[in-house]
């Protein structure tokens, strides 16, 4: 069952990201990218694609009323430690529960044989993670804004909580 609350808190409450990502200087310019794109999204860090699908199946330190906030949107890098990208997207998009997430995959690869791996397990999308800080804002801001501000999302399944408008945006809690 599907619960149609979305729509009504999207207006009110920051936008959350949930991003698996290991490497702690990724996650650094991550935060600082969305503290330069002002746009009003919360960024909510796991370690790797196991931490990820705990978190969004509210297992194991996730399993507590509201430690797992339903994120609106997904980034995934290919390269982690325990479960990959590729391994938590392709269990993500055999769930009923996790499908129809939007999940883009987030990686330094440019390799068209990853990329076509991706595509081929679910993504909706893959960004490469480029060199250039003035570009890493251009293209994050445009996935923001197509993503979370001009396209549609499924609804949350019932149940889950919305994301906590508690912070500012471009705020992590990681």
């Amino acid at each position: 069952m599907l619960s149609d609350t979305r729509g009504v808190l999207a207006a009110h409450a920051p936008s959350l990201i949930l991003v698996a990502e290991n490497e702690e200087n990724h996650r650094f310019i991550l935060r600082r990218v969305f503290r330069t794109v002002g746009l009003d999204v919360r960024l909510r860090f796991v370690n790797d694609g196991q931490e990820m699908l705990d978190y969004l199946e509210h297992a194991g330190a996730y399993a507590a009323d509201g430690a797992a906030p339903w994120p609106d949107l997904v980034l995934i890098d290919l390269h982690m430690p325990r479960l990959d990208g590729l391994g938590a997207l392709k269990a993500m998009r055999r769930s009923d529960q996790l499908r129809t997430l939007p999940v883009i995959i987030f990686s330094s690869s440019d390799q068209p044989h990853h990329v076509d791996q991706a595509y081929e397990s679910g993504a909706n999308a893959y960004l490469v993670k480029v060199g250039d800080f003035d570009q890493l804002v251009s293209h994050l801001r445009g996935m923001v804004e197509f993503w979370l501000q001009a396209a549609r999302l499924p609804r949350q399944p019932e149940g889950r909580p919305d994301p906590i408008p508690d912070q500012r945006p471009g705020e992590t809690d990681a």
